[in-house]
């Protein structure tokens, strides 16, 4: 198995290249569209209100 085989094992994607270079650039335009991804829509915090009393357990 080569290097890119087992990164795509890993990884879970199917990248395919016939040089690092290639590789390299396309596992940096995913990284690219990730992080403008992130930057689009952001992280959205959950929302919890606090009535200020214990927790509540669940039953289930």
């Amino acid at each position: 198995m080569n290097v890119y085989d087992l990164f795509n094992a890993v990884s879970g994607l199917q990248i395919k290249a016939d040089s690092e270079a290639e590789f390299v650039a396309q596992i940096e335009a995913l990284e690219k569209m990730n992080e403008d991804h992130v930057q689009k829509h952001g992280r959205k915090a959950p929302y919890f209100s606090d009535d200020g009393g214990p927790p509540i357990l669940n039953d289930d």
